[in-house]
């Protein structure tokens, strides 16, 4: 699936009064996720400490 499909898809599970806030917070929190799992399936690693900074 295509990254526009998957906005797609996360915009059409939101509810009909959402507003343009809350959609673009969707999306940052579906790219971050992205991005973590593909830095994981790249074999990047973090320590725990590097995480707390």
């Amino acid at each position: 699936m295509s990254d526009q499909q998957k906005v797609i898809e996360l915009i059409k599970r939101l509810p009909p009064d959402v507003s343009i806030h809350h959609i673009i917070q969707e999306i940052k929190f579906l790219a971050a996720i992205h991005e973590g799992v593909d830095e994981i399936s790249r074999g990047k690693e973090y320590q725990l400490i590097q995480l707390n900074r």
